[in-house]
C-alpha cells in the first residue's frame, strides 16, 4: 500500500514538496493544529510563490493517487528560505489551522451568571466570522458564574471544556466541535497488525488530590453591635469598608469621615471617623467639632460595614491519597470572583488529576483519516495494553517519498498528554495576562466613539441613547449641513459652519439594561 498527498497552497497545486508535515490536535492537547512543508528552491524557483495567509488545504488518501480526504485546512504564517551558496536553497512554510483566530482574539471584559455552557461557547464565538459552530453540543452543565478579561478565545473555550467535560477543535470545514469526552468512538483497533512501533509511559507527576484553590477577595456584609459606654472609640472584628453607623435605633445613618484625613471642625458634619487599618470607629467630640459621642448605657450602636474576604476551596480525593500517597496542588486564580466556580474548579482538578497518567505514541499504518478527540482501541500484550479504550489526542503526518511508500506516516497520541516545558512557559505567559487584566473590570462605564453606516453590535450591562440636533454645524456627506457657505442654510436656519454649532441640549430616547443586540 502506498499513500499519496497533494498540497494545495493558494489555491495553486503543488507537487514538488520535499515533505510535508501535519500535527492534528484537539483543546486537550493545548495546542492548535499546524504544519509544515518544505520546497527545493534552486536558483530561486520558488521564491514569490507563496504569500503571508495563503489558504493551505492539505489531502491524503491509501492507493489513490487523486485523495479526497482532507487532513489538513488552514493559512500560511511563515516563509523561511534557508540556503548554502546557490546549490542547496530550501523554503519551509509553517502555519496553522483556523484554531490561530481562537488564540489571536481576545474577549472584552464579560461576565455570565447562571448560563449553559454551549451559550457561552456560540456567543463569545459570534465575533469570528469565519468559523461556525455547528458542532457545538448542547451540554448538561450551567456555569453559575464565570468571567473573562481579555482573555483569549480559546483559553476562554479550555476552561469552558474543562469545566463540562468537552473538549473542542476546529474541524477541515473549518467548524468549532464542541464535543463530550469519551463519546466518540471511531471503530479503529491498533495491534500488532497495523502497528510498527509503540511506546507507553505512565507516572504520576502530576497527579493532584488535595487541591485548593484562591480566588479573588470579595466584599461580605457584618454587623458589630455595642451598647454605649461613655467613650468615643469602638474597635470592629474585621477591617471596615462602606461604613455606616446608626445610634439609639435611628435609621438614618451618623456622618462619617476617613480617619487621619478628615477632622471634626466647627460646623462640620462629620460625627465619626473610620480608622481602616485599626479597625476602629471613632465618634468625634470636642470644642470644635462638638459632642457626637453617644450616651453612655443608654444609646445602641450597630456599626454595619463590609470585610475583604478571600475565596477560598479545598478539595481531596481519599481514594486517589490512599493509593498514591498526598498529592497537593495550590491555585491562585484572582479572576474566580465566585465561590461556585472556585467550587467548581476544585471539582476539575481532582477529576482530571486524581490518578497517573498514561500517554501512548503510536506509529500505525493502512489508516490515513484520524480525528483527534476519538476513542480507538488498543490490544497490544506485550505493553500490558489489553483491548483498552482512549482518547485520540493528537494524529501526526509526516509526508514524504520514503514515508509514503512504506505505508508508514501516521503516528498518535492517545489518553493524556504529559506536560512538557512549553506547557509551563504558556501557562506562565497566561498567569502574567491574568495579573495584567485583573482592574480591567473595575471601570464602571466604557464610552466609545464609533462611525459607521448601517449596523454595529455592542454587549453592555447598562446602556442610554441620547440625541442632539446637529444645529448649523458642518457634516460631512449630509444633505444639508455637508456644504458650507451661502446660500446653504443649515437645519436650524443659519448658515453652515465648519466647526460645533450645535442646538439644544442632549435628549434621551432610550435607554435599557442587559442589551445584546
Amino acid at each position: 500500500m502506498v499513500v499519496y498527498m497533494t498540497i494545495e497552497i493558494g489555491g495553486t497545486a503543488y507537487t514538488d514538496s520535499v515533505s510535508v508535515e501535519v500535527n492534528k490536535s484537539t483543546s486537550t492537547n493545548n495546542s492548535s493544529s499546524s504544519f509544515t512543508a518544505t520546497f527545493e528552491n534552486t536558483a530561486g524557483y520558488h521564491k514569490d510563490d507563496f504569500n503571508i495567509n495563503d489558504s493551505v488545504v492539505i489531502k491524503a488518501d491509501i492507493d489513490d493517487t487523486t485523495p479526497n480526504t482532507t487532513v489538513f485546512n488552514g493559512l500560511v504564517e511563515d516563509i523561511k528560505f534557508e540556503g548554502q551558496g546557490s546549490t542547496k536553497e530550501i523554503i519551509v512554510l509553517t502555519g496553522r489551522d483556523l484554531t490561530a483566530r481562537l488564540q489571536d482574539i481576545k474577549i472584552e471584559p464579560e461576565v455570565f451568571n447562571n448560563t449553559e455552557t454551549s451559550e457561552i461557547v456560540t456567543d463569545i464565538m459570534d465575533v469570528i466570522s469565519d468559523i461556525t459552530t455547528t458542532n457545538v453540543d448542547v451540554t448538561e452543565t450551567v456555569i453559575e458564574h464565570i468571567s473573562f478579561n481579555h482573555l483569549s478565545i480559546f483559553d476562554a473555550l479550555k476552561q469552558l471544556a474543562d469545566l463540562s467535560g468537552r473538549y473542542f477543535f476546529v474541524d477541515v470545514n473549518n467548524d468549532l466541535n464542541f464535543k463530550q469526552k469519551n463519546n466518540i468512538v471511531s471503530g479503529y483497533i491498533f495491534d500488532n497488525t497495523n502497528v510498527t512501533k509503540s511506546q507507553f509511559r505512565q507516572l504520576d507527576r502530576e497527579i493532584a488530590n488535595n487541591v485548593w484553590v484562591y480566588g479573588d477577595k470579595i466584599l461580605v456584609g457584618v454587623r458589630n453591635s455595642f451598647t454605649a459606654d461613655g467613650g468615643s472609640v469602638y474597635d470592629l472584628d474585621y477591617r471596615p469598608h462602606n461604613t455606616n453607623v446608626y445610634v439609639a435605633g435611628s435609621t438614618t445613618p451618623k456622618q462619617g469621615g476617613i480617619f487621619n484625613l478628615v477632622t471634626g471642625d466647627v460646623g462640620s458634619p462629620t460625627q465619626y471617623l473610620v480608622d481602616f487599618d485599626g479597625a476602629r470607629a471613632i465618634f468625634v467630640s470636642g470644642t470644635q467639632a462638638g459632642d457626637n459621642i453617644p450616651t453612655s448605657g443608654v444609646d445602641s450602636i450597630n456599626i454595619d460595614y463590609e470585610r475583604k474576604r478571600q475565596i477560598v476551596k479545598f478539595g481531596i480525593d481519599r481514594v486517589s491519597e490512599t493509593s498514591y500517597g498526598r498529592k497537593d496542588k495550590v491555585i491562585v486564580d484572582k479572576n474566580i470572583i465566585d465561590p461556585s466556580a472556585a467550587s467548581d474548579r476544585v471539582k476539575q482538578e481532582l477529576n482530571d488529576n486524581g490518578s497517573p497518567i498514561i500517554q501512548g505514541t503510536l506509529n500505525v499504518s493502512n489508516i490515513v483519516n484520524i480525528i483527534p478527540g476519538q476513542i480507538v482501541n488498543i490490544n497490544l500484550p506485550n505493553s500490558n495494553q489489553i483491548n483498552i479504550n482512549y482518547d485520540v489526542i493528537e494524529v501526526t503526518y509526516k509526508f514524504n517519498t520514503k514515508n509514503n511508500l512504506s505505508n508508514n506516516v501516521v503516528s498518535i497520541k492517545v489518553n493524556r498528554r504529559i506536560l512538557e516545558f512549553t506547557d509551563t512557559v504558556k501557562q506562565l505567559i497566561l498567569d502574567v495576562k491574568k495579573l495584567q487584566g485583573e482592574e480591567t473590570f473595575d471601570s464602571e462605564g466604557l464610552t466609545r466613539l464609533e462611525f459607521a453606516t448601517g449596523s454595529f453590535g455592542f454587549r453592555i450591562a447598562e446602556w442610554n441613547v441620547k440625541t442632539r440636533n446637529v444645529g448649523d454645524s458642518f457634516v460631512l456627506g449630509h444633505p444639508v449641513n455637508g456644504k458650507l457657505g451661502s446660500p446653504v442654510v443649515g437645519i436650524s436656519g443659519g448658515q453652515v459652519i465648519l466647526g460645533s454649532s450645535t442646538a439644544g441640549a442632549f435628549t434621551k430616547v432610550r435607554s435599557g439594561t442587559y442589551l445584546d443586540i
